[in-house]
Order: structure tokens, then C-alpha cells, then sequence
């Protein structure tokens, strides 16, 4: 669902947009270069698109994922 490396990483596939909102925050590193991070929010029809695609029932966000 997210690009998982580069200067994209962690924001969605374009395909996946629609569950998504990404805004673009700019700031000035100390050398004086200007840099562009992301910062993704899920929304709400992204929570069930998420809940379906891993297979789950329901999400409760008081109990971890498991990891395997």
C-alpha cells in the first residue's frame, strides 16, 4: 500500500490514494538546503480498506498486530 523506501517512502501507491491523505511539509536543513518530507494520514474509509486487506474481522486499536 506504501512505498516502503526512497524519497516517497511511507506514503501511498497512486493506486491507493483514495484511502489516503498525504500532506508535504517544507523545511530548511541547517546547511541551508531546502527539503520536502510527507506525512500520511488513513482516511476513514482507509481503516476498513486496511482491516480487509490484511483479513481481519475488526481493528482495536488497544490490542498489538501480531508480527511474524
Amino acid at each position: 500500500m506504501l512505498i516502503p523506501r526512497g524519497a516517497m517512502r511511507n506514503t501511498p501507491y497512486q493506486r491507493h490514494m483514495g484511502y489516503f491523505e498525504v500532506k508535504a511539509h517544507h523545511y530548511e536543513q541547517p546547511n541551508g538546503e531546502e527539503k520536502v518530507s510527507y506525512t500520511t494520514y488513513v482516511l476513514p474509509k482507509g481503516i476498513d480498506f486496511i482491516r480487509r486487506t490484511l483479513g481481519f474481522t475488526r481493528i482495536d486499536p488497544m490490542l498489538p498486530i501480531p508480527m511474524n
